[in-house]
């Protein structure tokens, strides 16, 4: 009698163990679809769409670790492209004028670097974005 309690326990167990490794395997699945197409940000527009869901994130009390981390994406790559965002967020008259003069397919790298060299050029823009991240309007990266 306890020799088919624990077989059948053990059935039990085998199948649940089962249901859980394809549970894992569909969400690996679904998180590497997932960071493939955060990683996949080519265009000025996803670079803004993702810093404000960060934005979003940090504005409902998250720490900025916390927001970088539930958003999926690492702070340098926040960095490395905030002048954009920050640039269209706070003066998006200036950034239509960068934009209309950058060529198709442009680096981000390049975009960015013209946003922040806008930014630096205008010290009330400068002082804008200052204002906005003491306000938790922008996240309050420490950006060249």
């Amino acid at each position: 009698m306890a020799l088919a309690k624990a077989k059948a326990e053990t059935d039990t167990l085998r199948v649940k163990c089962q249901y859980l490794q394809e549970k894992i395997e569909d969400l690996t699945k679904e998180r590497d679809f997932l960071r493939q197409q955060l990683s996949e940000v080519t265009e000025p527009w996803q670079v803004v769409k993702r810093y404000k869901s960060v934005l979003e994130i940090f504005k409902r009390g998250s720490n900025m670790a916390d927001a970088f981390r539930k958003y999926g994406v690492d702070r340098n790559t926040i960095v490395q492209s905030a002048a954009i965002a920050e640039l269209v967020i706070a003066a998006p008259e200036k950034y239509e004028e960068i934009n209309d003069k950058n060529a198709k397919g442009e680096k981000l790298s390049n975009i960015a670097q013209k946003c922040q060299d806008a930014i630096m050029a205008d010290e009330n823009i400068a002082n804008k974005i200052q204002t906005m991240k003491t306000f938790k309007n922008n996240l309050p990266l420490n950006t060249p």
